[in-house]
């Protein structure tokens, strides 16, 4: 009854992404509790200089490259809605590729991609947002037992949200056989 097939998937698809793109884009910065705060930084660190930006390697901040990839995006867009746009493109992109070509059935992947709160969380959460992008299409690396994309992506994840390095441990168990 939900089947789509042919070019019916694609164009379900691209138009659920470009609905969910938009909204994510779009949203006001204080409809989720951690975008103030990002927005915050954002504004804040967009100030810096190159020097003070790159020393934020060597302090305590979290995840410093999330912070230094934001800095330098604010280089071309000052405008803190458009990293919340990159933001949102990035993730609905993983999602709608891996959703095209993995699902036999896209409209109950959408649903359940909204139902289990993964679009919400992507909402508030930027950086982990980031590395579930990343670890999303890591998937591909483990479908075609190319360990050097997985191993890739999943570092440059990690570079966004270390909490992404516990994903390593996928590639082993997926191509583990199980027996007796």
């Amino acid at each position: 009854f939900l089947q789509v097939k042919g070019n019916g998937k694609k164009y379900l698809v691209v138009s659920a992404c470009i609905i969910l793109f938009l909204y994510a884009a779009l949203r006001a910065h204080n409809l989720q509790p951690d975008i103030p705060v990002y927005v915050g930084y954002y504004n804040k660190y967009s100030k810096l200089s190159f020097e003070k930006i790159m020393s934020f390697f060597d302090s305590d901040h979290k995840d410093p490259f999330y912070y230094v990839f934001a800095w330098f995006f604010s280089r071309i867009f000052p405008d803190v809605q458009w990293w919340l746009a990159f933001v949102a493109l990035a993730y609905i992109v993983a999602a709608g590729v891996l959703i095209y070509k993995e699902s036999e059935n896209p409209v109950l992947s959408f649903l359940a991609f909204l139902a289990l709160g993964y679009f919400e969380f992507s909402l508030s959460g930027l950086r982990q947002t980031l590395a579930l992008s990343l670890t999303m299409l890591s998937f591909f690396g483990i479908k075609k037992k190319n360990w050097k994309l997985f191993l890739v992506l999943v570092l440059l994840a990690s570079l966004f949200h270390r909490s992404a390095l516990i994903f390593l441990i996928v590639y082993p168990i997926a191509h583990t056989k199980l027996g007796k």
